[in-house]
């Protein structure tokens, strides 16, 4: 596992623990169709034990709990997020788009 960027400096090793691997981490599909308020944040690389392929993944932390998608296109709207306001923004709308084949994925947008 690497972390790529978190949305402080200061995370210390247990703030990681549950963003990263506890097994409390839930679905972030769970998440869809709402605006969340984020407490805490991660995006970090992990390994696929069969293949041994690198995927990233982002991890959020919110008053309901401790969510996790490795979806491409939410995390690529993730990132944009950070790129514009760094670490300067505190909520995120999570939904969900169809592709042209019918299958549903997640992505998310800025929030005021």
């Amino acid at each position: 596992m690497e972390i790529l960027r978190k949305s402080r400096d200061d995370m210390n090793k247990k703030d990681l623990y549950f963003l990263v691997t506890s097994p409390e981490i839930k679905k972030m599909r769970e998440l869809s169709g709402s605006t969340v308020n984020l407490i805490d944040w991660v995006l970090f690389n992990s390994v696929d034990r069969e293949t041994g392929e690198l995927y990233k993944v982002i991890s959020i932390k919110t008053d309901t709990g401790v969510y996790a998608t490795n979806s491409p296109t939410m995390i690529e709207g993730f990132e944009q997020i950070v790129e514009c306001f760094g670490n300067e923004f505190s909520a995120i709308n999570i939904f969900e788009g169809k592709s042209n084949k019918g299958r549903s994925f997640l992505m998310c947008s800025y929030a005021e």
